[in-house]
C-alpha cells in the first residue's frame, strides 16, 4: 500500500495482510507506537526501511571500476 496510515485499517479490512513495510521520513515516535500497536492487534509484523550511507573504499572503487569502465 502506498500513501499514508488512514486508510490503513480499511485496507486491512478488504485485504488482510501479514507484514507492513513503512518509509516514515524522519522520526515520528507516536505514528511508530500506532503502527505498532495496529500491527500486533493483528499479528502483522512491522518493519522499517532503512536506508543508509557507507563510504566506499578505494579497493571497492577499482572493482566498480573494472565493471563500469570507470571511476
Amino acid at each position: 500500500m502506498f500513501g499514508g496510515s488512514r486508510q490503513l485499517g480499511e485496507v486491512y479490512e478488504k485485504q488482510p495482510f501479514d507484514k507492513l513495510l513503512v518509509t516514515i521520513r524522519g522520526d515520528d515516535p507516536e505514528k511508530m507506537r500506532q503502527l505498532a500497536e495496529f500491527c500486533r492487534r493483528r499479528r502483522v509484523i512491522l518493519s522499517k526501511l532503512v536506508i543508509g550511507e557507507e563510504t566506499v573504499s578505494e579497493s571497492d572503487r577499482q572493482i566498480a571500476g573494472k565493471f563500469l569502465g570507470r571511476c
